[in-house]
């Protein structure tokens, strides 16, 4: 009798069917995928960006200027999202603290 569950020899870009771990693994890869493309294009872009803003024209000053803003402003919101990371770090909670929570979890108001 023949064994009816896939195997791992399908054919590309056939849905795995009967094995959700080999297909959540299929979607992880795909997903790495697109975002590996998308980051190889931004860099392409911000290259092509760069080289512009390096030549001594009105277009290259400007794309230059540009750069600065958002270079400034990635730092300004890098810096915010630092103050943002701690601020909302949990408490830290001791033996007493935690053992407190507990006996209360219980009752009701």
């Amino acid at each position: 009798m023949k064994n009816e569950e896939t195997t791992a020899t399908e054919e590309p870009g056939t849905r795995p069917t009967g094995r959700p771990d080999e297909f959540a693994r299929r979607a992880q890869q795909a997903g790495r995928d697109v975002l590996d493309s998308t980051q190889r294009a931004a860099k392409s872009g911000l290259k092509a960006v760069k080289a512009r803003a390096r030549r001594r024209d009105r277009v290259g000053e400007a794309t230059y200027r540009a750069l600065e803003l958002v270079s400034d402003g990635l730092e300004a919101s890098s810096k915010a999202l630092g103050q943002l990371s701690e601020a909302v770090q949990p408490p830290s909670r001791g033996g007493a603290g935690a053992r407190a929570i507990a006996k209360g979890a219980g009752k009701s108001s």
